[in-house]
């Protein structure tokens, strides 16, 4: 888990309470879906309205004393949906980084052996690699990897 996670879990929570202070929410047992609905509709009324509309109907809350919701102003509501978002924003920012740090290693993988292969050049010598997926069994658990080897 990373600062990031743990800050975006955080800022999740205090959205979630912000929602049952100005919205009546019990938050208990809510799924991710129900949390971004309450940030686009005033009341449940609202958004099952808009359902039976769109003839929408599985997708209707019918246990209104569990899923209630009504938001003591539109001005609460937007700004809990401000907050929501900021918070999946700041969690997705993980995401990105981590897929930055593998790029960045496969860039310096490809560079290395650009490097070496140049070397190797220079030197009259032909550089042997090869690139290949072992498995590997270590005592009860199959391991999967990626092996590359050269030599100079």
């Amino acid at each position: 888990l990373t600062a990031n996670s743990l800050y975006a879990d955080h800022l999740t929570e205090e959205c979630r309470i912000y929602a049952s202070q100005h919205a009546g929410v019990v938050r208990d047992g809510k799924d991710k879906q129900y949390w971004v609905d309450i940030g686009k509709y005033n009341s449940i009324y609202d958004f099952n309205e808009q359902r039976r509309r769109d003839r929408y109907f599985e997708a209707i809350y019918y246990d209104e004393s569990a899923d209630y919701w009504l938001w003591d102003s539109k001005d609460s509501r937007l700004k809990y949906d401000g907050n929501r978002l900021g918070a999946n924003e700041i969690k997705n920012q993980s995401v990105y980084f981590f897929a930055s740090i593998v790029l960045n290693h496969l860039v310096s993988a490809v560079n290395s052996l650009r490097i070496a292969r140049k070397h190797n050049r220079e030197l009259g010598e032909k550089a042997n690699w090869s690139l290949g997926i072992k498995t590997y069994k270590i005592e009860t658990q199959n391991y999967y990897g990626l092996n590359f080897s050269t030599s100079f």
